[in-house]
């Protein structure tokens, strides 16, 4: 008999109706190819006791095992018992599986097959490696365990994540060359690595690499949620970082992230859809100092203001934030540094004035461009980064911000950023006195051409232009490279006079200045150049990125990617 874990004997799908499992030879497998002999049963109401369960589930077959449990998870729901039924046969778990409803004592209960690594045969499919020898050249008598560390880390770096997954299950010594690839690949965790992976793969990948995971980002699909949040729950215990997309997120959820992470620094939560409830909870994690709430339409703010630890906020497009709340955030938010409202319609003149007022940390500001002149954000005492969102191709009406941002700011600014801006010749002048910028970015501006950046390439710190779909060639640009000596990145995206020109140009002058910093890169997306008609014997390419190489040295990237 099979000795089951209740903590861990779940369902591996949350929506009745979908499947957790298929059939073939009468037999039921799991999506891991693993014999169905356990059935896991819920949504027992509370009248239904151990002996009918066990009096009805003995009609299919012979049973092993019975066991009911409070599901003290889902008890509130109304829902407080599940039962584990473990049967001799595989066809008589099958028969289970596929009878479409069951009742015990006239009331219906709920069937799935239990976790794959539950069932009794988990340990035959977790220790199989599938090779294809006709593809693999393996000499007599040759064992993969008589190889070095070395080269089977090298084999297991080949393999997919799922197939990486099985290579550890072999043994002992093979997950240790798992765990040792972990902790230099799995520092930053993308979700979407996961999708592909059975739930018991998520939940073997979590337990070996969760310890080394920091930073997790990306979306949960609805359907396993609520079993990888526990994963990663339990098994990433040192994360400082999340930001998940497009998640639906509970209170409940909120709460026990706080209490599983204690060194969390950063959390964002772009459209999950949370309560002011939940995101009460976040003033009880004492080193979180960064809260992005982006896309969260239903908030109303009443409790940030109780997150006294928030050194950056974001509530871009929180339009059910009303002003006086806003205000209320940035008085007793005394350490923001950083505060992002762009797509925050009610902004007006007195709040930014309560702005520099209050906030006199504040570095980084990011918000819609107001209607009417704002002269009070250059007197932001510490500001060293503003962007502003502008209605497509609107004039700017902000002559007075611009050359006020002279006035005050020229020695501090360091990062601008202006979207959609219609900029008159003013404003671009005023832009090109600000000399201390680092970073300029002015995007889908028709209004910025060659002589834009000629005036621009004044700028000597700059180390970052970005232009996308704006009115430059190949010309302007090249002034920029020659005369901004610390140029590093430039980004013409979706700039349709930009040709290859500009890539020939610019190998030519790095060659004959190899006292730049380098590579270059080059973000050329949707412009004039094409891969196919650049010099195959010049440039090594891959998938999104074709490089320009001499002497070992890189001296130029071209990113392909939008």
């Amino acid at each position: 008999m099979m000795e089951i874990d209740a903590k861990d004997f779940r369902p591996a799908a949350n929506i009745e109706g979908n499947r957790n499992f298929y059939v073939r030879d009468n037999k039921a497998y799991t999506e891991d190819n693993v014999l169905v002999q356990n059935i896991f049963v819920y949504k027992i109401p509370n009248k239904v006791t151990q002996e009918s369960i066990r009096n009805y589930f003995h009609k299919f077959g012979p049973l092993l095992y019975v066991r009911v449990v409070q599901d003290k998870k889902r008890a509130r729901r109304g829902v407080p018992k599940v039962a584990f039924v473990n049967y001799a046969k595989p066809e008589h778990a099958c028969n289970v599986l596929q009878k479409p409803h069951h009742f015990v004592n006239n009331l219906r209960v709920s069937v799935k097959a239990s976790d794959s690594w539950n069932q009794p045969e988990a340990d035959k499919a977790g220790s199989t490696v599938q090779m294809n020898n006709d593809s693999i050249n393996i000499p007599p008598g040759f064992h993969m365990l008589s190889m070095n560390d070395d080269c089977l880390e090298m084999i297991c770096n080949l393999l997919m994540l799922s197939d990486q997954m099985r290579f550890a299950r072999v043994c002992r010594r093979f997950q240790d060359i798992f765990e040792n690839i972990c902790k230099r690949e799995f520092k930053t965790l993308h979700l979407d690595n996961l999708s592909r992976l059975t739930l018991w793969e998520k939940r073997d990948f979590l337990r070996l690499a969760g310890k080394n995971i920091l930073y997790l980002r990306g979306n949960i699909p609805y359907q396993k949620k609520d079993r990888v949040l526990e994963f990663i729950c339990t098994s990433c215990p040192n994360l400082q970082r999340i930001a998940f997309d497009n998640t639906k997120l509970r209170t409940g959820d909120i709460k026990k992230f706080v209490s599983s992470f204690p060194q969390l620094r950063e959390f964002s939560l772009s459209g999950c859809g949370v309560s002011d409830e939940a995101l009460r909870q976040l003033k009880n994690c004492k080193n979180l100092r960064s809260v992005n709430i982006l896309g969260n339409y239903e908030i109303t703010g009443k409790y940030i203001k109780e997150m006294l630890q928030i050194e950056e906020l974001s509530i871009n497009g929180c339009n059910n934030i009303n002003l006086i709340t806003l205000q209320e955030i940035c008085i007793a938010l005394t350490k923001l540094s950083s505060l992002d409202i762009r797509r925050y319609q009610r902004v007006n003149s007195q709040f930014v004035a309560a702005l520099s007022t209050n906030s006199k940390n504040l570095e980084v500001l990011k918000m819609s461009a107001p209607d009417v002149f704002y002269e009070q954000i250059s007197l932001l005492p510490q500001l060293k980064h503003l962007e502003l969102l502008c209605r497509i191709q609107s004039p700017l009406n902000q002559d007075q911000l611009m050359s006020s941002l002279v006035t005050h700011k020229r020695d501090q600014l360091e990062v601008l950023k202006l979207s959609n801006a219609a900029l008159s010749d003013q404003q671009i002048n005023s832009i090109s006195e600000l000399k201390h910028l680092r970073t300029l970015h002015i995007t889908r501006s028709n209004f910025i051409d060659d002589s834009a950046l000629l005036k621009f390439s004044k700028l000597e710190q700059l180390e970052e232009l970005t232009v996308r779909g704006c009115n430059v060639t190949d010309s302007g640009v090249m002034t920029m490279l020659k005369k901004c000596t610390k140029l590093r990145t430039i980004n013409v995206q979706s700039c349709k006079r930009i040709t290859e020109k500009l890539v020939n140009d610019a190998i030519e002058f790095l060659q004959k200045n190899r006292d730049r910093e380098l590579p270059l890169i080059l973000y050329v997306y949707n412009t004039s150049i094409q891969t196919y008609t650049l010099s195959e014997l010049v440039f090594v390419r891959t998938r999104e990125t074709v490089c320009q190489i001499e002497e070992d040295t890189q001296l130029l990237s071209i990113i392909f990617l939008s």
